[in-house]
């Protein structure tokens, strides 16, 4: 199964966090059948209402074409939002500490 590896740095402004998502989208639908999805979110990476609707609405328009999600680094609001999104969408999305441990689980299938 493709994996798509997603990298959020610290410093993302709302702008270029809807831009990697929507090139994200792209290259999920781009490889023409279910993919695995895994999330790095930097050190210190802070999210706010607008990157967590942009996030939501990311997960609601790819859940089709994605079996199973990990997410590495999520902290304080990043881990709302991701129990937000595990429960508007069904996925299997896991966290996980380190990015080792989350390929393993998501190269799995």
């Amino acid at each position: 199964m493709t994996l798509i590896t997603m990298y959020l740095k610290a410093d993302l402004s709302d702008d270029e966090h809807k831009k990697l998502l929507e090139a994200r989208k792209n290259d999920i639908e781009r490889a023409g059948g279910m993919v695995n999805l895994l999330t790095v979110i930097a050190e210190g990476g802070q999210t706010n209402p607008v990157k967590t609707k942009n996030h939501r609405d990311f997960s609601r328009e790819i859940s089709k074409y994605v079996n199973k999600s990990a997410v590495v680094g999520a902290t304080g609001m990043a881990k709302v939002a991701l129990a937000s999104i595990r429960m508007l969408t069904g996925r299997d999305i896991r966290s996980f500490d380190n990015e080792t441990e989350a390929t393993a689980w998501l190269r799995e299938d």
